[in-house]
């Protein structure tokens, strides 16, 4: 069930991410988990997830380790990022300065 919820949120989440773009957000993150800075398996996180209205767009991506990406499930940032033993004020900000750039 949850997997067939997860395929509906993606297909009917608004914006396309382009692999341009993707590629700007991964430079911007130094190509490392936004959230605790691995470099292992990352992929795209919706930080407010597709199931909450979030879109595919760049202001709602970044790159997530699998670990980070799986402990983070369909919460949003802030409810589960202020809770995660990797949470980093510096890497918080850099989050939030990125989606206020946009």
């Amino acid at each position: 069930l949850s997997l067939n919820h997860n395929r509906r949120a993606t297909l009917n989440a608004s914006g396309i991410l382009s692999e341009s773009d993707w590629l700007n957000i991964l430079k911007y993150y130094n190509n490392a988990c936004a959230y605790c800075g691995s470099t292992e398996k990352l992929e795209q996180d919706h930080m407010v997830p597709l199931s909450k209205g979030g879109s595919n767009t760049s202001d709602n991506l970044v790159p997530a380790c699998a670990s980070c990406n799986r402990s983070k499930g369909a919460r949003d940032l802030l409810e589960w990022y202020s809770e995660s033993v990797h949470f980093s004020v510096e890497r918080f900000n850099k989050i939030i300065e990125r989606r206020a750039d946009l």
